[in-house]
């Protein structure tokens, strides 16, 4: 819608009758403007479930799909009970978003644990383009509304909360 979020989470999707709604537009942005509220070196997101190219301060490169890298991120978690990457404080877990490739899904559906890991790619050229089009990617994956996936937990996000790394 041309909104980018900058900071999907688990803590920022609440579910209501089976429907996920990402919430918590703090530190949004239209995507054809550039905001002033955010100093040019300020890391906007939150790390563990931050894209690459935020974790760099690559604010040219940030995008769609870089709110793509942070859905995958949170289906990851919502599969797995852990974010992709997460190191001993907050430098290592940007460390290891920018150099490390997650531990691969075991959710029982190959392709499934594709999409997430193609939509954690490290160069955002490699992920779905937007939100859109990983909706898309999930439908041919399942052949089934989002909102009534079997194996997708939602429920669980209420009861977890997103790992944050202590510095």
């Amino acid at each position: 819608a041309g909104v980018l979020h900058r900071d999907v989470k688990p803590a920022n999707v609440l579910v209501r009758e089976g429907h996920p709604y990402l919430v918590d537009f703090g530190l949004a942005r239209l995507v054809d403007r550039e905001s002033r509220l955010t100093a040019t070196q300020d890391l906007v997101g939150t790390p563990a479930y931050m894209a690459p190219e935020q974790a760099l301060g690559q604010r040219d490169r940030v995008g769609p799909a870089s709110d793509v890298y942070g859905l995958a991120a949170t289906l990851y978690f919502v599969l797995s009970g852990r974010a992709p990457l997460v190191g001993a404080g907050m430098l290592d877990t940007l460390r290891k978003i920018t150099d490390e490739v997650p531990q691969p899904l075991q959710s029982g559906d190959p392709r499934l644990d594709a999409l997430v890991a193609r939509c954690l790619a490290k160069d955002p050229r490699e992920r779905c383009a937007s939100a859109g089009e990983l909706r898309d990617a999930l439908r041919g994956v399942t052949n089934e509304p989002i909102h009534v996936l079997p194996f997708l937990q939602l429920g669980r996000l209420a009861q977890l909360r997103a790992p944050l790394p202590r510095e």
